[in-house]
Parts: C-alpha cells; sequence; structure tokens
C-alpha cells in the first residue's frame, strides 16, 4: 500500500439516533464522538433512494439499492410458491463493497456487521454472527470465523459472549435494569473482542460495530423520550438511565479502540440509521382484507399438519424461554411446514394481492398468474391493479388528524421493466412517521381501528450519519453532526476512495472527508 493510503477504521455505532447524538455531544456525556466531530467532520445520511428504508444496513454494506442487491428482508417468498424462507447475507446479489479492497490488494477486518455477505477468498479477516444482532446469521444458529483461527482469538479476548438476538421485552422496573445492565456487559464484551481484533489482525481496513444502540433502542425508547404514547414518567423513573447509558459506553468503548489504531489512521463512527417511536407495526394485510383484495380460508381449512404447527408455535412462545425457542428454531428445516405457516391461511383463489413480511415499510405482492401457483390476476391486470392498490394506500388518513399516513408507494416494476420475477414485492408502501398508524380513514370502509402487537417502542429514523477525522480530513473546530449531506451508497465508495481503489459502485465519495488539511491522530 503506497503511504498515502494510510489505514481506515470505520466503529459502526448501529441505531444511534441523531438528535440524541446532537444532546449528547452538547451535554459532553459523548466525549469521544465529540472530539471526532471537532476534529474533523460529519456528514447526515440519507436513506435508500428506493425508498425501501429496512433495507439501510444491506445499501451501506454493497454501495447498492434493492433493485440491485435484491433483499427486502431477513425472510423472502420462495419464487414460484407461498412459501416464506429464512434469508442467508451470502444470498444477497452484491458484494460488500471491501470486497474491492481485497480485489486491489489491500487487507480488511470485518466483524459484527449486520446482513453483511462473506467474502470468499478476501484477504484479511470476516466475523459474522459473533457479537451481532443480525437476524440474517443469528436465526441459524450459526457463527462464521475467516481464516478459522479467529475463533480463538476472541475466546481468548471474550471467554463467553452473550447473545441478544430476539430478547423478551421487559415489563417491570426490575426486568428493565436488568436488560439495561445486560447491554451494558455487552458493549463491553465487544470492545474487548474488536480491540482483540484490532491489535491482531493485520488490516487496511477495520469495521467493527456495535449493535447494542439498537437493540436496546427497540425496546427501551418510550422509557427516554417522554413524547412518547406510550412512556410512564413513573416507570422511567424506578428504572433510571437507560439509552443514553448505552450509548455513552458504546462512546467510551470506541474511545478505547482509538488508542489501538496506527498513528495517522483515519477514524470514522458510522450509522446507517436512528431511532424514533415505534409509528407503525404491519397493517397491509388488514387493509388488504378490508378492501377486499385478500381473503382467508375459512375456520380449520389450512390443513392438520399447519394448524397443529400453528398450535406448537403459540404455545411454545408462551412457555419455552427464548434460548431454547432459538436453538430448536435452528434445527428445523426452514423450507417444510414452518416455511408455509406465514400465509398459510390466505384462500388463494379468492385473493388479488396479499402482503408479504415487512419492516417499517409494507411490501404488496400481487397474486400473478403465471408468476404465483395459484394466480388469479392476468397480466393485462397487473397494472390497473397496481394503481387500484397505490391509490387506495396513498389515500389512507390518520382518523384523528386527517393527515396522510402514507409518504409514498415504491413500483419495483417502474425501475425493473415489468413485474419482479423473483422474491421482490409489486408495491413497497413507505409509511409516514409523524404520527402513530392506530386509526385510519379508509377509502370506500371509513374509520377502521389497526392493530399494534410489536413490542418494541422504538422503530428506525430514517436517517444515518458518518463523523471522521485523521490526515486529510479537515478539522471542522465545534462538534456537531452538520448539515452537510450524502447518501448511504456514499460510504462505501468514500472509504474506498480514501484507501486509492475506484469501483463501479453507484454511489459518490464524499468530499467533505477527502480534502482539506489533516487534523492529526487521533490517539490522546
Amino acid at each position: 500500500m503506497s503511504a498515502s493510503a494510510a489505514p481506515v477504521a470505520v466503529f459502526g455505532f448501529d441505531a444511534a439516533d441523531a438528535p440524541l447524538v446532537e444532546r449528547g455531544l452538547a451535554e459532553g456525556w459523548l466525549p469521544t464522538l465529540r472530539r471526532l466531530a471537532a476534529e474533523g467532520g460529519s456528514a447526515l445520511l440519507d436513506p435508500p433512494p428506493s425508498g425501501f428504508y429496512n433495507t439501510s444496513w444491506i445499501a451501506t454494506v454493497t454501495g447498492r439499492d434493492v433493485f440491485e442487491h435484491r433483499c427486502v428482508l431477513d425472510r423472502e417468498l420462495e419464487p414460484g410458491t407461498y412459501r416464506i424462507l429464512d434469508r442467508h447475507p451470502d444470498a444477497i446479489r452484491a458484494r460488500p463493497f471491501w470486497a474491492h479492497l481485497s480485489d486491489a490488494g489491500l487487507r480488511s477486518t470485518v466483524a459484527s456487521i449486520y446482513s453483511a455477505p462473506t467474502v470468499p477468498g478476501l484477504l484479511g479477516t470476516q466475523v459474522h454472527g459473533w457479537g451481532a444482532i443480525d437476524p440474517f446469521t443469528a436465526k441459524f444458529g450459526t457463527r462464521i470465523f475467516d481464516p478459522p483461527e479467529t475463533e480463538r482469538l476472541l475466546a481468548r479476548a471474550v471467554p463467553s459472549r452473550q447473545q441478544l438476538y430476539r430478547t423478551e421485552a421487559p415489563t417491570s422496573a426490575a426486568g428493565y435494569r436488568a436488560y439495561r445492565d445486560r447491554l451494558l456487559a455487552s458493549v463491553e464484551e465487544q470492545t474487548r473482542g474488536l480491540a482483540a481484533l484490532l491489535r491482531e489482525t493485520r488490516w487496511d481496513f477495520f469495521f467493527g460495530s456495535y449493535g447494542e444502540p439498537h437493540h436496546g433502542g427497540h425496546l427501551l425508547w418510550h422509557l427516554a423520550d417522554p413524547s412518547h404514547d406510550a412512556h410512564d414518567p413513573a416507570l422511567a423513573a424506578a428504572v433510571g438511565e437507560t439509552i443514553t447509558a448505552v450509548y455513552a459506553a458504546v462512546d467510551a468503548g470506541i474511545g478505547r479502540l482509538l488508542e489501538l489504531v496506527p498513528a495517522g489512521t483515519r477514524c470514522f463512527v458510522l450509522t446507517p440509521h436512528g431511532m424514533q417511536p415505534s409509528y407503525v407495526d404491519e397493517p397491509a394485510e388488514e387493509i388488504l382484507e378490508a378492501c377486499g383484495f385478500l381473503a382467508r380460508r375459512a375456520p380449520g381449512s389450512a390443513g392438520t399438519a399447519a394448524r397443529t404447527l400453528d398450535a406448537g408455535f403459540r404455545l411454545a412462545r408462551a412457555l419455552v424461554p427464548t434460548g431454547v425457542r432459538l436453538a430448536i428454531r435452528a434445527r428445523l428445516p426452514g423450507d417444510g411446514l414452518v416455511a408455509e405457516r406465514p400465509l398459510a391461511h390466505v384462500d388463494w383463489a379468492r385473493t388479488r394481492a396479499f402482503a408479504l413480511p415487512s419492516d417499517m415499510t409494507s411490501a404488496i405482492r400481487v397474486n400473478l398468474a403465471g408468476r404465483e401457483p395459484q394466480g388469479t390476476v392476468g397480466p393485462g391486470e397487473y397494472e390497473a391493479l397496481c394503481d387500484e392498490l397505490e391509490g387506495l394506500f396513498t389515500g389512507l388518513r390518520h382518523a384523528a388528524s386527517g393527515a396522510p399516513a402514507v409518504e409514498r408507494v415504491v413500483r419495483p416494476a417502474a425501475v425493473l421493466g415489468g413485474p419482479p420475477r423473483d422474491s421482490l414485492p409489486d408495491l413497497c408502501v413507505v409509511w409516514a412517521d409523524t404520527e402513530p398508524v392506530r386509526r385510519l380513514e379508509v377509502p370506500g370502509i371509513g374509520s377502521r381501528s389497526v392493530a399494534f402487537a410489536d413490542p418494541r417502542t422504538g422503530q428506525h429514523r430514517h436517517v444515518g450519519f458518518l463523523t471522521g477525522a485523521g490526515p486529510g480530513i479537515a478539522a471542522a473546530g465545534t462538534p456537531g453532526l452538520g448539515t452537510v449531506g450524502g447518501s448511504l451508497l456514499d460510504v462505501g465508495p468514500t472509504m474506498l476512495a480514501l484507501l486509492g481503489v475506484d469501483a463501479p459502485l453507484p454511489g459518490r465519495p464524499l468530499e467533505r472527508f477527502l480534502g482539506g488539511r489533516g487534523a492529526g491522530a487521533l490517539r490522546s
């Protein structure tokens, strides 16, 4: 590597919310990030242009939008069937941006990055499923260490690494305190593991992430946000500090890691999204059914095996601890009755459109003849039905305020030149995150309550940030995340440009981090 291509280290602060971070910078309880922002600079990052906001990490990792990487969620429709399969990140149809570094002869160490696929033959070190809350790997019960001796390295640093995936939401002040303390212990474990990788692996590019703010934001947000409709001041007072304690612990952990990087390293903190009150669960199927686009099977007609499996799932969720359920789930064949269960209730002969698993946005699939096994919509009817569905969802209004409930509807066919042939939806409904979706005015139906069963009280704000400092990055002088903008698709090109590598990615390098005079090393 040339002398001008100094190392780059990126630390993921997953789902750190920009407004709360700004508060921490101003009040001084995020000293590491404050120093980084003042000695270098920051850029707020827009979500994927497509509107598929739940793909923010995948877009960041691959540098591509959903129409190229073709992955919406960790669960997807198996083409040609009505089965929902768990998806492994290695099935994502785009390489991580650090694969281009390997092609150029540069070494990367990558650990605990949400949704990151494994790169065959990567120069460097890859760790997936360790210290991560990533459902792409956690639900399979697997951890990937490449090269294999990396597992021993991490075991020496952290003999027992806890698993946060699918931790149950607490129900009492004592439960919330125990959960917060578990998050803080997990941050410490992650810091020790990342420190070992920084010291003991060879790298030109380092990328390690903390998932605790993401997990904690989902379950603790109502305690920290007085404006949340579920905020209970008495409970919040009984629990004490919650998400701000997690942020402060991650900030301190990153501070310790910065002490270990070589002098001259360009250092960054990154999140592709933030956190805010959870406004919407998944009302699309209710709306489709109420408006006659989806029909249910008659009670008891789903088949004995499917009914038995469904009853077993409900009983297990009520009686079996989460860790035991996950271990059992990882051993069940994912392509059998488990895959049929999510849509087993649909009467396909009377259904024109149905909802796919999604998160934050809603994914609608047309029951298209020739594509689906029991399609009822002819190819000549496709566009008209999509127009009708788009009009339905854009016409939804909050019953209380009259404000639009949907920001926009995205139709992949407009980009792909026709109906998706793989697992992508035909419509992506982007809900407005201005107020909770609880009661809607539905065109042609009237006022209707929609269910909200999600135990997560926090959901993602659709803005991220990148903060960095080091040689060649002009100092802002004052701490803050600023208003200089970019896109998640620009993160990969920026890191590649810093290391002197060009790649055919659609984003652009962020000039904020490429020019100007250096701020010096960040080591204390």
